[in-house]
């Protein structure tokens, strides 16, 4: 099978296609004939070195969530069958097949197209988990969503609409109709604005960016607020002295939880966003446009 291959840490010129062997479905696995996969931010910061402990061995096959059709169960598999259209998680999934864990996969929704739905398990479950798993958000609560324009910030405006929050979102100016058109009750420009100056305080911050924003959103927490982080760890000591929380998070495989942004999506609750698509030959192309902040929603990627 096709697959897309890199053997050394680099810049986009290390990724090639190239023919790999078809893996094998072990108990409690399936294996899927991809029909598409979303691009994330951890595919090129694998491919860049800066996450070694996510990388595995070389040579690496990028890729974290699909769609696609089971073509194959393991042993111990009762869920699933033989033709089933399915997404959820999967590593090593910028190939033709790859094997998914089906604690970790769902049936895909009906309503999307097949290779669209594989642009939702990553993003979408990093939202879910961390609004409402480490964020605890409740009806009423106000949250600040970083970066509300992209993968994970899109989904997490709707979701966190759907719960009856108070939804206020960052992002460039010229994504302020997009962010409102998906709920956003509040819009701040980050490039014009400052939203620790301007802004009364909040339940929860969903921080996608880190670094001096992940500081500055410590300021506009209420007392016992929480603020997750998707790109590490922020200084817990600075919370502690004012009685706040933060958190950082990964998201884990559900089908669980798949099963229920499905639901969403087919009562028109979650729409799911995909601004462009890529093929395989040209997936550099693809995560160039990632990693640098021009992608609104998400990117599908096709073999």
């Amino acid at each position: 099978m096709n697959a897309v291959v890199y053997h050394e840490f680099g810049g986009f010129d290390k990724l090639k296609i190239e023919d790999v062997p078809v893996p094998e479905p072990k108990e409690n696995q399936v294996l899927v004939k991809i029909a598409g996969l979303g691009l994330n931010p951890v595919d090129f910061k694998i491919l860049h070195g800066h996450l070694p402990d996510f990388a595995g061995p070389f040579p690496i096959i990028p890729g974290f969530e699909m769609s696609g059709t089971v073509e194959k169960v393991g042993t111990g598999v009762m869920d699933f069958q033989v033709g089933d259209k399915v997404y959820g998680s999967a590593s090593r999934s910028m190939a033709e097949y790859a094997v998914a864990t089906t604690n970790g996969i769902a049936l895909a929704p009906p309503s999307l197209d097949l290779p669209d739905a594989g642009t939702v398990p990553g993003s979408a479950l990093t939202a879910y988990q961390a609004l409402f798993e480490h964020g605890n958000l409740q009806e009423g609560q106000r949250v600040l969503i970083h970066a509300a324009a992209g993968g994970v910030g899109s989904f997490a405006v709707q979701l966190a609409k759907w719960k009856g929050a108070y939804v206020i979102g960052t992002g460039s100016g010229s994504s302020e109709h997009f962010v409102r058109e998906l709920g956003a009750d509040e819009f701040i420009d980050y490039k014009s604005q400052k939203f620790d100056e301007m802004l009364d305080p909040v339940d929860l911050v969903l921080d996608t960016i880190g670094g001096e924003t992940g500081v500055r959103s410590e300021k506009i927490l209420k007392p016992g607020g929480i603020l997750v982080a998707l790109t590490g760890q922020p200084d817990q000591s600075v919370f502690d002295q004012n009685g706040k929380t933060a958190k950082y998070m990964s998201a884990k495989p559900s089908g669980e939880m798949l099963k229920a942004i499905s639901d969403l999506i087919e009562d028109l609750q979650v729409r799911v966003v995909v601004s462009g698509q890529v093929h395989f030959a040209n997936v550099g192309e693809g995560l160039e446009l990632l990693e640098g902040g021009h992608v609104r929603g998400k990117l599908l990627c096709l073999p």
